[in-house]
C-alpha cells in the first residue's frame, strides 16, 4: 500500500511513519505533507489507498482534501480534536483516531482498510462480468461505484477521463464517477459512440458543440473544454465529416 501523512506538525507526523514502517509492513511508501497545497500536489502524482488526516491545518481544514480524492483512496483521521467526529463519519472515513495515538489503533485501523480493499477486489471482478452483460441496444453501461452497480445511459456521459489507473465518468447529472476501468478499457467497450481526443480523455460525440482552431479545445453541452492533441484532430473531423 502507499501512504499518505497529512499533518501540519513535523513532530507527530515523523512519529506517525515511522510507528507504520516498525508495525505495518503492508505499507511499503509513505509521504508527508505538511500542508492542504502540499497534499493536493501529492494527490494529483502518485495514486495513494490510504491517508492519514489530520483535521486542523496551516492553510485550512483536512476536509478539504477529501475533495481530491477519488472514491478508493481509505481516509484514517488523527487529530486532537474529538469535535470533528460526527463531520468525519459524514465523510465515510475509516477509522477516527485521537492523539497521542497507539500503535493498536493504527494497527486494527489498517485491518479496516485491508478488509474494504478485499472487499472491493471482489466486487470489482463482478464487475467485469457486469460490463460485460450490459445491453449494447440500449445504449447502457454498468459501472461498479462504491460497491453497487450503477446503469448509466450513453447519453448521459459527457466524458471519460483518466486518472491514474481509474477513470472518471462525467454525466449531467452528476460531477462524475469513479471506476476501476482505465480509459483504455473504455475505448474498446463504447469506441462507437465516443471518440478519444486525449490521452487523458473518452468524449461523447453527440455532447460536442464546437471546437476551437485557436485553442485546439472542443467545447460540450455542459460547457465544459476539453483538449484535442494535435494527432487526434484528424479522428475529430473525420466523425463529424469536416471538409
Amino acid at each position: 500500500m502507499n501512504a499518505l501523512i497529512i499533518d501540519d506538525h513535523k513532530i507527530n507526523s515523523l512519529y506517525l511513519k515511522t510507528l507504520l514502517e516498525k508495525n505495518c509492513a503492508a505499507i511499503k511508501k509513505i509521504d508527508e505533507a505538511g500542508t492542504i497545497a502540499a497534499a493536493k500536489i501529492f494527490l494529483e502524482t502518485v495514486n495513494y489507498d490510504v491517508i492519514f488526516l489530520d483535521i486542523e491545518l496551516k492553510d485550512g481544514m483536512g476536509f478539504d482534501v477529501l475533495k481530491e480524492i477519488n472514491d478508493f483512496v481509505y481516509v484514517i483521521v488523527v487529530t486532537n480534536h474529538k469535535e470533528y467526529a460526527i463531520q468525519a463519519i459524514k465523510h465515510n472515513v475509516v477509522d477516527y483516531l485521537l492523539k497521542p495515538i497507539d500503535v493498536k489503533e493504527v494497527k486494527m485501523a489498517l485491518k479496516k482498510v485491508i478488509k474494504l480493499q478485499d472487499r472491493v477486489e471482489t466486487t470489482k471482478n463482478l464487475g467485469v462480468s457486469a460490463d460485460q452483460k450490459s445491453n449494447e441496444d440500449d445504449g447502457a453501461v454498468m459501472i461498479n461505484f462504491k460497491n453497487q452497480f450503477i446503469a448509466l445511459h450513453m447519453k448521459d456521459i459527457l466524458f471519460i477521463k483518466a486518472i491514474g489507473k481509474y477513470s472518471e465518468i462525467h454525466v449531467a447529472n452528476k460531477k462524475h464517477y469513479t471506476s476501476y476501468k482505465n480509459l483504455k478499457e473504455f475505448e474498446n467497450r463504447i469506441a462507437g459512440k465516443f471518440v478519444r481526443l486525449h490521452h487523458s480523455y473518452l468524449v461523447n460525440t453527440k455532447c460536442i458543440v464546437s471546437y476551437s482552431r485557436e485553442t485546439c479545445h472542443v467545447m460540450l453541452t455542459n460547457g465544459v473544454e476539453i483538449p484535442v492533441s494535435v494527432r487526434k484532430r484528424e479522428v475529430l473531423f473525420k466523425k463529424f465529416n469536416v471538409f
